[in-house]
């Protein structure tokens, strides 16, 4: 079965619930092996390196993962962001 449109978390960022979403969020992208992206040790490699477009696609479904999980309101405000360590950073 594909999960791929299934919600990451039960818990939508409200502005009142951040340690149950940030928990539930973390046993997901952990669970994808992904939470390098939160913590920023996936860095960035340079432009010209041919691994950044692997590097960037990963980041942006991960920073995906986080913004559909919040509420409309609260994830607008990230969209413009460019790493997925930024919005969790901010979302504290």
């Amino acid at each position: 079965m594909d999960s791929s449109h299934l919600p990451i978390t039960g818990h939508k960022l409200n502005g009142q619930n951040f340690l149950q979403w940030s928990q539930s969020v973390m046993m997901f992208i952990c669970g994808k092996g992904k939470d390098d992206y939160l913590t920023g040790a996936a860095v960035p490699p340079t432009k010209e390196d041919p691994k950044f477009k692997g590097w960037k696609a990963k980041n942006n479904m991960v920073m995906s993962w986080l913004i559909n999980s919040m509420n409309n309101d609260i994830g607008e405000n990230f969209l413009l962001y460019e790493t997925t360590k930024e919005i969790w950073d901010a979302a504290r």
